[in-house]
């Protein structure tokens, strides 16, 4: 109850916002590739490969969340 009280006017503009998403989901869901992978990654041959497929990986992801079929812009 102590913790509710605390925290009524946050729990209260969620509830009110129907825009406002009560979980973390959708960002853990995004990042899942990534995580699945890093060891993959850990060993980059430079800082700059990591670099790059940092960079890579976030515009996939990017392209995901905003409908966009990546694949179908390859060769």
């Amino acid at each position: 109850m102590d913790y509710s009280l605390k925290y009524e006017t946050t729990f209260r503009t969620i509830l009110e916002a129907g825009n406002l998403v009560l979980s973390n989901n959708l960002a853990e869901r995004a990042i899942k590739s990534l995580v699945i992978g890093r060891k993959n990654w850990l060993f980059s041959q430079s800082f700059e490969g990591a670099q790059s497929s940092a960079i890579i990986m976030t515009l996939l992801e990017t392209a995901k969340r905003n409908g966009l079929d990546s694949e179908k812009y390859t060769n």
